[in-house]
């Protein structure tokens, strides 16, 4: 059996710091350099990212204009705002 390389990746957070997954569809649209839609997901967390979660997902939905459907691809995401327990905490991802 062949095995597949692991991407990994470590970040530093504190208390209050949100994190956000989401899938290519949130930000991808057909013909358009997807850069522009990363940007756009910035524009919509410099805005409003310290919004209560759930709004914040709205918002993101929103402003990156998949709140209205018609997309070429499906979308999830999930945003979690990191409370106590994780001050000064590592959280490692593994792929």
């Amino acid at each position: 059996m062949r095995r597949l390389s692991e991407a990994r990746a470590a970040q530093a957070t504190a208390r209050g710091d949100t994190l956000v997954l989401y899938t290519d569809g949130l930000i991808e649209r057909r013909g358009e350099d997807i850069d522009i839609g990363l940007a756009r997901l910035i524009d919509a967390l410099a805005r409003s990212g310290t919004l209560p979660v759930e709004e914040l997902a709205d918002g993101l939905m929103a402003h990156t204009g998949a709140s209205g459907g018609g997309q070429d691809d499906d979308i999830a995401l999930v945003v979690v705002r990191l409370r106590g327990g994780f001050n000064g905490s590592r959280f490692r991802i593994k792929k």
